[in-house]
């Protein structure tokens, strides 16, 4: 790759950590979306399911668009949780959706997407299990139906994206 070609990537992955990091902290400010907390539309890692499946982009891209964005978010929200539950479940979902896209072969993005979702919420419930008990145990299949749906909503929403580009 051109060092032109280089500064081009680096500079479209600053501005695509730029759009999931607006789109974590606009989503952390509207009003829960059900009854149960910490169920959300995921919105921020749509930039992750967008590079994970555009061909100018590697893995190693996307994790380091999570890393940065769950690290800046710390700082802008200023709340250390959101390291340790975001970081760990933002990298376990990339990982998740790597896979799926790989047996999929870049097809049914929305069931990556689920796939991605659904590593996120168990992670962080294994987390909650590590930090404060078992006490989380009986709130699975609400996350489990929650990051169904929002799996879903955001895949699809970023396979429309990808058809326009």
């Amino acid at each position: 790759m051109k060092r032109s070609g280089k500064i081009e990537k680096l500079v479209s992955l600053g501005v695509l950590t730029a759009v999931s990091l607006v789109m974590f902290v606009i989503e952390s400010q509207l009003p829960p979306i059900t009854p149960f907390p910490g169920i959300k539309l995921g919105l921020a890692n749509t930039v992750t399911l967008f590079i994970l499946h555009r061909k100018a982009y590697k893995f190693a891209d996307a994790v380091l668009v999570v890393i940065v964005r769950v690290l800046s978010a710390a700082f802008i929200v200023g709340n250390p949780s959101v390291l340790l539950f975001s970081l760990t479940g933002g990298i376990s979902a990339v990982f998740a959706m790597l896979l799926f896209r790989m047996l999929l072969k870049g097809e049914l993005i929305p069931v990556t997407s689920v796939a991605g979702a659904l590593a996120h919420n168990m992670v962080q419930v294994a987390v909650a299990i590590f930090v404060s008990g078992a006490g989380v145990l009986p709130y699975i299949p609400v996350l489990i139906l929650g990051g169904i749906l929002s799996g879903l909503l955001t895949g699809f929403a970023v396979s429309i994206i990808i058809r326009r580009f």
